[in-house]
């Protein structure tokens, strides 16, 4: 729990801040859906490659203070930067592993839980919510500590926290799990399990899409096309953000009841339902009104997803839940193209038309593969 707080904390105790440091201080200007993307991107790959060999070893407990040490080493160094190219590379050789370290915190979760699929959605959705609220901390610990003492101290903050994890983390208590690892032929995957995986994460992938949509633009519509204040959109972005807490919780005692499929089956209905919403009416209350029931989408696709993905795969957690990331981070990509040439040409409220089809489209899919076996459990 503490290491998922922390790990939530360091990184969005940083990462808004990053913008500012590079146009105020490296002397030039940084992209941040460039920025994000390819960190994001970059460590995916580099944690499908751990997520691997974590799967061979008894625990990954060694990954993960490695990798929470080169962030740390990485958010110390970035404050003494001076150009962008700078930031780049110690964002490309350090900062992107804040993937590879989420990735190994959820696969450790899931180790120390036991094997069934119904209980381990439970507790890590449980979990998942002190991650957010990590998130939900860490902007305001980092604005408060840079107009105290600069940008400089808010990121040498994220430091000291990405270093309480290499401090913190211990391996987990073993669970029936090893048994099933011990059984396994050593690092066979069948193609019918990684077909079956690739499968929903590419699902997912396109899901999230639309996530990363909104997120981008919804800030914009509420400004410029309703007219509101910039203050309107913040309050409502802060309210989503608390609900999480409650949320993943729920989510999980749904899912823990009704089963993982069909929860995030459930959720990519309800997401299309909301999009299509955003953009057929466009008025406040609407979005309101969507934002909130995307939050209990929101922790339905990130608190039960990886679980459901990992259980894909049998035995082989690491790799299961550096996919389910890697789509995670193809989604930005893929949001970031989609955006750059498909909004200015729909416009807002239309761009979010096409979300509102795309998950339509992976409801009515998952509704005939769930019960059918295509996306089943081992």
């Amino acid at each position: 729990m503490a290491t998922l707080i922390a790990a939530g904390a360091a990184s969005s105790c940083g990462v808004p801040l990053l913008p500012i440091h590079v146009t105020t201080t490296a002397g030039g200007t940084l992209s941040q859906v460039g920025y994000i993307s390819t960190t994001s991107l970059l460590g995916s790959l580099v944690g499908l490659i751990l997520g691997h060999i974590s799967d061979r070893r008894k625990s990954n407990t060694g990954i993960i203070r490695i990798s929470a040490l080169l962030l740390s080493f990485g958010w110390f160094a970035v404050g003494w930067t001076r150009s962008v190219l700078e930031v780049f590379l110690i964002s490309i050789c350090f900062l992107s592993l804040a993937t590879v370290l989420s990735s190994q915190v959820f696969a450790a979760i899931s180790t120390s839980q036991e094997s069934k699929e119904r209980e381990r959605a439970k507790v890590a959705s449980s979990l998942r919510a002190c991650f957010s609220l990590g998130y939900a901390i860490g902007p305001l610990v980092g604005a408060a500590i840079a107009g105290i003492g600069g940008i400089r101290a808010a990121f040498s903050v994220s430091g000291l926290l990405y270093f309480s994890i290499v401090l913190i983390a211990k391996s987990p208590a073993p669970s029936n799990l090893e048994e099933v690892r011990k059984v396994s032929s050593p690092g066979g995957v069948a193609p019918s399990s990684l077909g079956r995986m690739v499968f929903f994460c590419s699902l997912l992938c396109l899901v999230l899409v639309g996530d990363f949509l909104k997120a981008s633009y919804l800030p914009v519509y509420i400004v410029h096309n309703l007219g509101y204040s910039i203050l309107v959109s913040g309050v409502l972005l802060g309210l989503c953000a608390g609900l999480e807490l409650i949320a993943f919780m729920v989510i999980g005692l749904i899912s823990s009841r009704y089963g993982a499929g069909w929860t995030v089956a459930i959720a990519v209905g309800i997401a299309s339902l909301g999009y299509s919403l955003m953009a057929g009416i466009p008025h406040l209350a609407v979005i309101y009104m969507v934002q909130i029931s995307h939050v209990w989408v929101f922790a339905a696709i990130h608190g039960v997803g990886p679980i459901y993905t990992q259980r894909l795969l049998g035995p082989h957690i690491g790799t299961a839940t550096a996919s389910f990331f890697f789509a995670v981070a193809g989604a930005k990509v893929l949001s970031g193209v989609i955006g750059g040439v498909l909004a200015v040409p729909l416009g807002l409220p239309n761009l979010f038309w096409l979300p509102a089809a795309i998950c339509a489209i992976v409801f009515i899919v998952m509704i005939f593969t769930v019960p059918r076996g295509v996306l089943r459990v081992q």
